[in-house]
This record gives C-alpha cells, sequence and structure tokens, in this order.
C-alpha cells in the first residue's frame, strides 16, 4: 500500500488505500494509520495536492488516528498544516485530545499558534487586543490581559478577559502592575508568581520598539515549561499581527482619503 503511494497521482492512492483496507481486513489494525502516515508525508511539501487526494487523506488519517497511532497524528496534521488547513488539524488532533504522546502535544501548540494567526491577519487595529483575548482564554490561562502603549511608554488601551470587577484584587494589583512595567522597560519576558497564582508577562515588539505587553494568568502548576514556550509563541505572533493590523488601518485611511478626493476631484470636473 504505501509502496504505490504517489502524492500527484489520484489512482495510485485510491489503488494504495484499497490494499491498506484489504490488510486491516486481514488482520493487520496498523495498516490503515501506516498508509495515512505514508500519506501524508508524501503531499506534504506539494502545494498542489488534488482534491480527491486530501480528501483520502482526511478520512484515512481519522481512522489512523482512532488507533492512538502518534506518528498518523503528527504526520497527517503537519500535511494540512501545509496546504494551509489549520482547521482539519484541528479536528484531527481533537479527536486524540488524550493521547498523551509529546510529539502530538508539540504539534497541537504549533496548531495552535497556525490558527491564532490566521484569524489576526488583515484584522483592523482596534479589534486586534479582543481578538488577542478571545484566542488566549482559556486556552492559555484563566485570564489574559492586553496594554497597548502610547508614544510616551504610558498605557493608552487596556483590555482583559474576563473583565475586572471593581473589587478584583490580583487584575489591580500594584506588585503585578510593576512586574510589567519591568518587564516593557527592559524588553524582556517575565514569570512572575504569587502563590498559587502565575502570571507570563511578554512585551509585544515590533522590531526594536514596545508596543505593548500581553500578561496570561493562571495556577502555578500550569505554567510549566511547555506552556510557557507556547504563550511566548504566541505573544510573538500577536504583535506581529497588531503591527498588520496597525498597516491594514492605515492603508484603509489611505484609500478612505483617496476616494475622497477623486470624489472631489470629479465633482468639480
Amino acid at each position: 500500500a504505501v509502496a504505490v503511494i504517489d502524492g500527484t497521482s489520484t489512482a495510485r492512492v485510491a489503488t494504495g488505500r484499497e490494499l491498506a483496507h484489504e490488510a486491516t481486513a486481514h488482520g493487520r489494525p496498523g495498516a490503515l494509520a501506516t498508509f495515512a502516515t505514508a500519506l501524508a508525508r508524501a503531499v506534504r511539501h506539494d502545494r498542489t495536492v488534488p482534491g480527491e487526494i486530501l480528501e483520502i487523506l482526511r478520512t484515512e488519517a481519522a481512522a489512523g488516528a482512532r488507533t492512538g497511532d502518534p506518528d498518523c497524528l503528527v504526520a497527517a496534521s503537519r500535511a494540512f498544516r501545509r496546504q494551509g488547513l489549520v482547521d482539519d488539524a484541528q479536528r484531527l488532533l481533537d479527536a486524540a485530545r488524550d493521547s498523551g504522546a509529546p510529539d502530538v502535544a508539540r504539534e497541537a501548540d504549533r496548531v495552535l499558534t497556525d490558527r491564532f494567526a490566521g484569524q489576526l491577519m488583515a484584522m483592523p487595529e482596534e479589534d486586534a487586543p479582543a481578538a488577542v483575548l478571545d484566542l488566549c482564554v482559556p486556552t492559555l490561562g484563566d485570564r489574559a490581559i492586553v496594554g497597548i502603549a502610547d508614544r510616551d511608554g504610558g498605557v493608552r488601551r487596556l483590555e482583559m478577559q474576563p473583565a475586572a470587577r471593581p473589587d478584583d484584587p490580583e487584575a489591580f494589583s500594584p506588585v503585578l502592575r510593576a512586574e510589567c512595567d519591568r518587564a516593557i522597560r527592559e524588553k524582556q519576558f517575565r514569570l512572575w508568581g504569587s502563590g498559587d497564582r502565575a502570571a507570563a508577562i511578554c512585551p509585544l515588539m515590533a522590531g526594536d520598539e514596545v508596543r505593548g505587553a500581553l500578561v496570561m494568568l493562571g495556577m502555578e502548576e500550569d505554567f510549566d515549561a511547555a506552556r510557557v514556550a507556547l504563550v511566548r509563541e504566541v505573544a510573538s505572533r500577536a504583535a506581529i499581527a497588531m503591527e498588520n493590523a496597525q498597516l491594514y488601518t492605515a492603508v484603509q485611511e489611505a484609500d478612505r482619503r483617496k476616494n475622497e478626493f477623486l470624489a472631489m476631484l470629479a465633482h468639480e470636473l
């Protein structure tokens, strides 16, 4: 089944699929996972994969994933991501949420950051902070705070999810605010803890300039090395997305002014 796979030939892939199903029927339960893994690797670097082959991969990768084969899960997810099919990768990994395999967990983090970046592309500047918060909570922590800096180094905009209450000691903690100020001033990530709570404080950088900070809060035990690495990656993507959002807003404003000028010119003529 693996030998006949050609990532550009629907007929050859269909033949391999039939052989894998035949092997499964004859007592080889891992045949579909092996076939799906080989197919995923064959199409991973091909940008022009026929839709019929991708549909076969969806079906057989899902069947292979039910066996809990981590190689199948990771290979298929990577292939979907390379094809720009992040939703397919997400559905596949969601079906194997309890796999426990380290490679699967790392791939799930990559899918999350790809989805994060995709959803923030071409977004107006005023919508970007709220979108970041929606994507972060509850996936990365139980509370997220985004602060956008002004030109003088102060904070011109502060948003958090869930919204703070007047009697909310954590959201308005002077110690946490001091840690955030230090992270922004030093342009360095900081991991702050108090009791059983922790905060990952990530400056949002645009080149050498600090545009703000993303603060993820949660239980201290949840902020292991893998979670911290993921938060930092998400913050990096968020900074890029916010910079793009600012540029997108500027382009829209320029287009608006151009259209107004052309309309006025046409009226005068």
